[in-house]
């Protein structure tokens, strides 16, 4: 199957910043203060909040974060980025970026979610005689994505503008991402405090793979596509330092889940939490 030229012109952009990476890493063993490696290790408490019906939270315990930079690119955990344009305050960046989405619908949790919903929102279902009802319910799983595009940052003193669109280059949905932030810093002594509100606009392809009802996940016919939705969040952090090379740090996100998404019949609540608090080091 042909690709869309754009699509294909992203996953160009994609395979040269791997390539680049490549010549980069050598470049930075034969050439002394050539690149910045940055790591670090947080070790702590916190959860990873479950939506779905019946769900359970994940346990964090421990963050690894690690980054390069070389001149206009970098690396940060999953995602890359080429920085192309740099004026002033303002910044525009290829980048590319892991979406998580998938984490929310995770695995049995999915069926047993479904079901649950199915049993309380008075559908009226057809059950042949003798079946049990959880036998006819067969999420099928949704797979983690991977997204390529672009950025445009603002910055001045402790206010980061961004907005990012990015476009499915892993084949799993073909959607797109839209996505905008507003980041406050505040310096209070040796405590940095920081704010941040955003929003994600999902593509219809994007929402209903992930957050729609397909006729593969049940046999009772029950289908449902939520369409383009809205993501609001809210991100706290902060950070005090201990030491050299080690500070005390916490962090807090609240995502909010579309009222359409009801009617998929998987989520409990409409909002995620995700938080830790712990120790981390840097090298």
């Amino acid at each position: 199957m042909m690709r869309p030229p754009l699509l294909s012109l992203l996953y160009c952009c994609l395979l040269s910043l791997v390539l680049l990476w490549s010549d980069l890493a050598l470049a930075a063993e034969s050439t002394e203060g050539g690149a910045d490696w940055r790591l670090s290790m947080a070790v702590g408490v916190g959860r990873y909040g479950s939506v779905l019906r019946d769900g359970e939270d994940i346990p964090l315990y421990v963050l690894p974060r690690w980054s390069f930079y070389y001149k206009r690119f970098y690396v940060e955990d999953l995602d890359l980025g080429f920085n192309l344009l740099q004026s002033g305050h303002w910044s525009f960046d290829l980048t590319t970026k892991q979406s998580f989405d998938a984490l929310l619908l995770r695995g049995s949790s999915l069926g047993n979610a479904f079901f649950s919903g199915l049993a309380s929102a008075n559908i009226p279902i057809g059950v042949p005689f003798g079946v049990d009802p959880k036998k006819l319910i067969h999420p099928a799983k949704r797979t983690m994505s991977y997204l390529g595009g672009a950025t445009l940052y603002w910055q001045n003193q402790d206010w980061q503008l961004s907005s990012a669109w990015h476009t499915d280059i892993s084949g799993v949905h073909r959607g797109s991402e839209w996505e905008n932030k507003v980041r406050y810093q505040q310096h209070l002594g040796p405590l940095d405090l920081a704010l941040t509100a955003g929003a994600r606009r999902l593509s219809s392809s994007y929402s209903n793979y992930y957050f729609g009802v397909h006729k593969q996940d049940n046999d009772f016919h029950y289908q449902y596509e939520p369409g383009a939705q809205w993501l609001p969040s809210l991100k706290m952090e902060s950070r005090f330092p201990l030491g050299k090379d080690k500070q005390l740090v916490a962090s807090w996100k609240r995502e909010w889940l579309p009222k359409a998404y009801d009617k998929n019949l998987f989520f409990d609540q409409r909002h995620q939490d995700i938080w830790f608090v712990g120790v981390s080091w840097a090298w």
